[in-house]
């Protein structure tokens, strides 16, 4: 296999907008190849694995591809070695790399308990030689010691940060290394912890060699092992797509960087990079360049489309649009996008609209502002700028595209008026306007705000028979007076063409009135404004969410105008309460409008920023609903309620930082189903029910239709209310549609598709259902949400006590709650843009205990621990042989089959140990012999 056929199996795995990267393919400068993004699925992998396994070890060449580490990884050291030395040789022995293995053995022992011996160690060929460098390194992997990526970093950061583990290190290389030799980089150079990806096993840089396994290496006993394993089973063992499961516990709270919130929040958890930068040309990757640091690549405009810019700024937008800051830095963003330096003097004489600029009263400076334009993640465009002109002057903007449609509307008219000829035009005039999703009369408009439904192009039908008629009226008249002038000079050349004009012009203008005529023009129309793929790019962009008025961006934390490079056709139903000019406000400025004019009609509206008397009645109602269904006991105020708005907040972006599966439990009338309805008209078209017979049934084939799933697509919020009795929950359904992968589904009657979910699921339910599952990979999925309060009947005064969560109900909240949505949306975008980091957030102790208690009554040892065993006070523990001894009694009298694995049930009261407000200290003995606080319930005698 060559290089060539393999760039193009992988091509059809390039990466798309928002997708996750899996690899990266390094670009070869030298050899003029270029970087390459992919994204692989998970279902995939093997399948190109193969490929790969075949292109590394049979054709014996290289793609410099590298792998993205994922949440949990095995334990990997990347030494990297540097000697000032113009010698040829390796100076580094086996003796070296068996007392690294000793000395990391020391410090994995202090961070981490784990049961694994095995060490891999994987090794180049040869250094690199380098002018006066030798360069040099080892790779030392435990490829059975699984923990998070962050922690093995900050495990790498601690114990380089020990000034007696770099004084051991400089004396390991000097005691074993040939003449002696000392690496000339610093000891924490040398163990490397700040590295993003890492090289597919057999793959390597552009022209050196890769790291292969050499030895098998027990880091017990120190001995090299009789080991032998295939090179693809060395792939597949260490591929970093794997969905590795934890299993290992941490100790002296290494794993506090998980939940300190002063700790780099950051989301991305690609750490490690094989590849170290020593040249910037050599480590050069285009893909990997912020936007920011880019050059800017300009459009190439020439001279007609700069024309048709100018006038479209300086006659269509608004004095008001420059005179506003806001909105006259945007236009100058937008500009800069579209053509660079061409269109700076443009971006000046819009300035000039602005008369303090003018007079030169004010202070703003059209070069610096230019000049401090940086690219973003939603850079402005022609469509931009089409859409502010038609807001600002419609009539105008239609003028100018006439202008810029001449030739094209007289060659119509001198062809007769052919269809395929008019909708040419057509599609000049309203290119910005509609789409065609496919070929089967698919249609969409953008409305301003978003792209909707247009059945059949209905909409752009009827501008055939109003705008588009009228169009080719104008010409007939402008012909007609040329003929006339042409009549007036005795021009009789000039009279019969313009005549003939005349006529095919009112001809064509006559059967725009035909229903006929203008449907073969719609179907000419379908492949005009047709776009491939559209279904693929709609509402995919998971920092957007639409509102009925406007967008926000959830990444710059904005509310700003839609616009129809967006491709937003979702909306939350909600109209917020400002003007488009008034565009784009911050959080805190949208909160202040919201106050002050939440309830008002547009004509009473002021930006005083007092809350008038309608929000703060209806915000008042909001606060009072929550602390009610949600009481919190968590003595440190963080608890469920607050984690449950952060929750709900989080599910304003399409990103999926969590793979949960939330339960929503309590018995009747507990507030749930009042919160999910408030949800419902909160999110609007972002929220779906989902039948919960998704969960509960057996796995449909592949190819099956699932109209249920391909509804999901673009949400954020999805529920489901209780399954039947008995029903239960198939983990691997629960596992697939909640993990944040790519998932396949089927309209009826319609092609199969794959999507990235944006959604997180709720489960309605009173009584919980089972979940067959004993594995981390569903349990760590779920948490339960209890919903401890009632609500009675108010007239019932003796059943009311607040203290014991016990309310009156107000049966009018249903009708209330359909006021709250606007409200209730601002505080979720306050929450969104005050949390540090959207994914970890401490849990809250009750719903840790419920989840875990539910995961008890899930599985045998769980039952045993809830039905026979009772927490103890925290000096009061219990040894293991008592415990065991009581669950083998209950065994027998309970279960008649099975088999007791007294591991599995000491492993299962050390987690519930670890995981209890007890925590697992001193008093509760060793891993081997364990002292719980949990004791036998004992039967008291009738």
């Amino acid at each position: 296999m060559n290089s060539e056929v393999l760039r193009n199996f992988l091509i059809k795995y390039k990466r798309k907008e928002n997708e996750n990267i899996t690899h990266t393919v390094i670009p070869d400068i030298k050899n003029k190849i270029f970087g390459m993004a992919l994204s692989i699925p998970s279902e995939e992998i093997d399948k190109v694995y193969d490929k790969l396994y075949e292109f590394y070890f049979k054709s014996n060449k290289n793609l410099s591809l590298t792998e993205s580490f994922g949440e949990y990884c095995p334990l990997i050291i990347d030494i990297d070695l540097k000697y000032k030395d113009s010698s040829k040789k390796r100076y580094y022995t086996d003796e070296t790399i068996i007392k690294l293995v000793e000395f990391l053995e020391v410090n994995i022992n202090n961070y981490f308990d784990d049961t694994d011996n095995e060490c891999w160690i994987t090794e180049k060929g040869e250094p690199a030689y380098l002018e006066d460098i030798v360069k040099d390194g080892i790779h030392i992997i435990f490829p059975n010691v699984i923990g998070h990526t962050k922690v093995f970093k900050e495990f790498i950061k601690e114990v380089m940060k020990i000034d007696d583990n770099k004084k051991e290190l400089i004396k390991i290389f000097r005691e074993t290394s040939i003449e002696n030799k000392i690496p000339s980089n610093k000891p924490e150079e040398i163990i490397d912890s700040n590295v993003q990806r890492w090289f597919v096993y057999g793959d390597c840089k552009p022209g050196k060699k890769p790291y292969l396994l050499t030895k098998v290496i027990n880091k017990e006993t120190l001995k090299i092992l009789d080991k032998k394993y295939s090179e693809r089973e060395i792939m597949k063992k260490i591929c970093l797509l794997n969905s590795f499961e934890k299993n290992i516990n941490y100790k002296n709270n290494i794993d506090n960087i998980l939940i300190d919130k002063n700790t780099n929040n950051s989301n991305n958890i690609n750490m490690f990079e094989e590849y170290s930068s020593d040249s910037e040309e050599e480590d050069f990757d285009p893909y990997f360049i912020k936007k920011d640091e880019k050059d800017n690549i300009l459009n190439t405009l020439n001279e007609l489309e700069i024309k048709n810019i100018r006038l479209i700024v300086t006659k269509c937008l608004s004095e008001e649009r420059a005179s506003e800051y806001e909105t006259w830095v945007k236009v100058g963003m937008c500009l800069k996008n579209i053509g660079g330096e061409k269109l700076f003097n443009i971006w000046e004489l819009f300035s000039n609209k602005y008369d303090k600029y003018v007079d030169g009263t004010s202070k703003r400076d059209c070069r610096k502002t230019w000049d401090s334009f940086k690219s973003n993640n939603n850079p402005l465009t022609r469509g931009s700028l089409n859409y502010w002109a038609k807001l600002d002057n419609d009539k105008e903007y239609i003028k100018i595209l006439e202008q810029n449609l001449d030739k094209k509307i007289r060659n119509s008219i001198a062809r007769g008026g052919s269809h395929d000829d008019i909708a040419e035009v057509v599609y000049g005039l309203f290119k910005e306007q509609y789409i065609c999703g496919d070929l089967k009369d698919s249609w969409y408009y953008f409305n301003k705000y978003k792209w909707e439904p247009c059945p059949k192009g209905y909409k752009l039908h009827k501008e055939l028979t109003s705008s588009v008629k009228e169009l080719y009226y104008r010409y007939h008249q402008i012909y007609k007076k040329q003929k006339d002038e042409a009549i007036a000079n005795n021009d009789a050349e000039g009279e019969d063409t313009f005549d003939k004009s005349e006529k095919k012009a009112y001809k064509i203008y006559d059967d725009l009135k035909n229903v006929n005529f203008c449907e073969n023009i719609m179907k000419a129309c379908k492949y005009k404004f047709y776009v491939q793929d559209i279904m693929e790019k709609f509402d995919t962009n998971v920092n957007l969410l639409g509102f009925e008025n406007c967008v926000f961006d959830l990444e710059e934390n904005i509310l700003r105008e839609g616009r129809p490079e967006d491709y937003i056709t979702l909306s939350t139903n909600i109209k917020m309460p400002i003007k488009q000019l008034e565009l784009p406000l911050n959080v805190d400025k949208l909160w202040d409008k919201i106050k002050c004019r939440y309830g008002l009609e547009e004509d009473k509206w002021n930006n005083n920023n007092k809350p008038n008397r309608y929000f703060k009645s209806i915000y008042k109602d909001i606060t009072k609903f929550f602390k009610e269904i949600l009481p919190d006991t968590e003595k440190d105020g963080s608890g469920i309620r607050d984690y449950c708005l952060k929750f709900i907040a989080t599910r304003l972006s399409g990103n999926v930082l969590e793979q949960r599966f939330s339960i929503w439990t309590g018995s009747g009338g507990n507030g749930k189903s009042i919160l999910l309805d408030l949800i419902r008209e909160t999110f609007g078209e972002y929220c779906t029910n989902l039948p919960v017979t998704l969960l509960t049934q057996k796995r449909k084939a592949s190819n099956a239709a699932s109209p249920e799933k391909a509804r999901t697509r673009g949400k954020r919020f999805c529920y489901m209310q209780e399954p039947e009795e008995k029903e239960k929950i198939n983990a691997g359904e629960m596992k697939e549609i909640s993990g944040g992968d790519m998932i396949q589904a089927r309209e009826l009657y319609s092609a199969p598709f794959e999507f990235k979910p944006q959604f997180e699921i709720i489960l309605m339910c009173n009584e919980k259902p089972t979940i067959e599952d004993k594995t981390n990979g569903a349990w760590r999925r779920v948490q339960v949400y209890p919903f401890p309060s009632s609500f009675v009947d108010p007239k019932k005064k003796g059943l009311i006590n607040p203290e014991k969560n016990i309310y009156p109900m107000d049966k009018e909240l249903p009708i209330k709650l359909k006021k709250w949505p606007m409200i209730f949306m601002g505080m979720l975008l306050k929450i969104w843009k005050n949390m540090e980091n959207k994914s970890d957030y401490d849990i809250p102790e009750s719903i840790r205990m419920e989840t875990e208690n539910y995961k008890n009554e899930n599985d045998i040892i769980g039952q045993w621990i809830s039905d026979s065993l009772e927490k103890t006070e925290d000096d009061e523990v219990t040894s293991f042989n008592i415990l065991w001894n009581c669950f083998e009694n209950w065994f027998i009298e309970n279960h008649n089959n099975g088999r007791l694995d007294k591991n599995e049930v000491k492993k299962r009261l050390i987690e519930w140990q670890k995981k209890s407000i007890y925590g697992f200290s001193d008093i509760n003995g060793s891993n081997s012999k364990p002292k719980i606080n949990l004791r036998p319930i004992v039967e008291e005698e009738e």
